[in-house]
This record gives structure tokens, sequence and C-alpha cells, in this order.
């Protein structure tokens, strides 16, 4: 009993000092709880730091607006160069060698000359046979320009035939297409020197008559075409105009309108050689009569050369 007695004594003197080890334990514990939710709370800025993060703010705010301003700037302003680079290759293209400067001088020169040649035309159709000084300006534009128009009326006039009747025309050369010809650049260079033979046959063979029959040593070949330019003017308004018709498929009105000026030409031919001249010693009527035979002996290889250019070509229109 007196063994238990001191043992229990034993266990109640250590247990207060055990109680005592334990409770100034128990203050840290509460210290090191107290001290975490302080430290997962926010930290407390000053006013002076709070004033200079507002401060910050706008400023950092400016500083992008004025980035973007510049980034914009920049590409307009490279925008800006392109666009001077682009003028300026075309500047440079535009002062080639190749691609001639347009000159207001030039223009304007154009626009009296033909504003001339206009009035000119208006006086040879209101005058054939009157001899002008203004004629030796335009006489060789006439034959340029009837040599042109005809040259377009007869190909458009063909073209449009050979498509019209292609079938028909193939049907009648057996069916083998390659018998008609093409209609192709050598065909038009073809027409365009037949039609150049022909009037030039008829200022010929009038400079001739003159020359020869009339023994006019003073007759010039310039004269010759000052005088036929002015007969040229009627049918070089219905060549144009027949020309129109063809190359829009009136075939019908271009060939009208062709008949009609060659029927002038003839008839301005006739004009011209037989003219007398007050120094010729012939009979008219036998004067009349070697005119025509030496005009036909002049227009003759012409005629023969003008077939052998078109002639395949010419066939087309016996179709129409």
């Amino acid at each position: 009993m007196t063994q238990e007695w001191f043992e229990s004594a034993d266990l109640e003197k250590k247990s207060p000092q055990s109680k005592s080890e334990i409770q100034p334990d128990e203050p840290e514990t509460l210290e090191t709880v107290e001290t975490e939710p302080q430290a997962s709370e926010e930290i407390p800025v000053s006013p002076e730091e709070s004033e200079t993060h507002e401060e910050e703010a706008p400023e950092t705010i400016e500083e992008t607006q004025t980035e973007e301003e510049g980034e914009g700037k920049a590409e307009e302003e490279h925008n800006q160069e392109n666009s001077v680079k682009e003028k300026s290759i075309l500047s440079k293209a535009l002062e080639s060698p190749y691609i001639p400067d347009i000159d207001p001088r030039k223009t304007a020169r154009l626009k009296e000359e033909i504003a001339l040649f206009w009035t000119w035309l208006l006086d040879a159709i209101q005058e054939p046979t009157a001899s002008k000084t203004t004629d030796q300006k335009h006489r060789y534009s006439v034959f340029a320009l009837l040599t042109l128009l005809s040259s377009i009326n007869l190909f458009f006039s063909i073209y449009h035939i050979k498509r019209l009747y292609y079938g028909y025309m193939i049907s009648i050369a057996n069916g083998s297409p390659n018998q008609l010809p093409p209609l192709d650049l050598f065909a038009g260079l073809s027409i365009l020197v037949a039609s150049a033979l022909f009037y030039f046959s008829i200022i010929l063979g009038g400079f001739t008559v003159r020359r020869v029959l009339d023994q006019e040593s003073d007759f010039t070949f310039q004269e010759a075409f000052d005088r036929y330019s002015r007969l040229f003017a009627i049918p070089l308004v219905l060549t144009a105009l027949a020309s129109f018709f063809a190359l829009f498929g009136g075939l019908r009105f271009a060939g009208i309108l062709t008949l009609l000026s060659m029927a002038i030409f003839a008839l301005g031919n006739l004009f011209v050689i037989s003219k007398p001249s007050k120094t010729s010693s012939l009979d008219p009527f036998y004067r009349f009569l070697l005119a025509v035979l030496l005009d036909g002996a002049i227009l003759f290889p012409f005629f023969i050369a003008e077939l052998a250019l078109t002639v395949d070509y010419l066939r087309i229109l016996t179709f129409f």
C-alpha cells in the first residue's frame, strides 16, 4: 500500500510540471496561428505609393497611344514612300525613249491640219475642176486615204461574205475548204497594194496623155496629182461611207456606194483625158480616141497586176 501511495504521489507532482511545461508552448502556437492570417491578408499600401501607381497608369496608356500613333505614322510614311516610288517609276517609264512624249504643239498642229483638210474637201466637192494653190498640201493625203479606205471596204466585204456563205462555197469547191484563200495579213497587204496600184494607174494615165498627145512639157506629175485630187473628193466621201458599212456588215449599201464611186472615177478620168489642149493640132475626135487608147494601154498592165494580187479574194465576191 505504501508503495502505491508513493507512486501516486509522484504522478501528482509530475502532472503540474507537465502542465507548466505545456502551457508556455500554447501561446507560441497561438502566435503562429495569428501571424499566418496576417501574412495572408494584403499588405497595406501607403497613399503616396497609390498616387504614384495612379500617375503611372495614364502614363502607360499615353505611351501605348503614342506607340500606336507612331506605328500608324510609320505605315503612312511607308505607303507614301511606295506611292512616290511608283510615281517615279511611271515617270521614268514615260520618259523612256521607246514611249514618245505627247507634245501639245503637235496635237494642236494635227487639229489644224484636219480642219484645213476638211475645208479643202468641202471646197473640192463644190468645185472639182478648179485649180488652187491649196491643192498642193492635200494631193498625197487624198491618195493615201483612198487607198486605205478602199482596202478596208474590200477586205471586210470579203470577210463578211465568206462568213455568211462559207458552207455554200465549200460545197461548190468540192468539199475542200483549202481551195478558199485565208483572210490573213498577207491578204490585207495584197488588197492594199492593189488599191494603191489602181489609183496610181489612173493618175499616171492622165499624166501620160497630157505629156504625149498634148505635148505639154511643163505639165508635171505633181500637177496631175493636184488635178485628180479634186476630182477624187466626191469618191473619197463615198468610199468612206462604203468602208463604214462594209466594216459592220452592211454589204448592200457598201456595194452600191462602191459602184457609185467607181463610176465617178471613170467619168473624172474621162473628163481629164478628153479635155484638149490649146496647143494641140489634132482633131478633137481623133484626139479623144487616141487619148482613150493610150490611157487604156497604161491601165491594162496595172489591171493585170491588181488581178494577180486579188483574184483569189475577188472570187468570194461572186457568191454574194
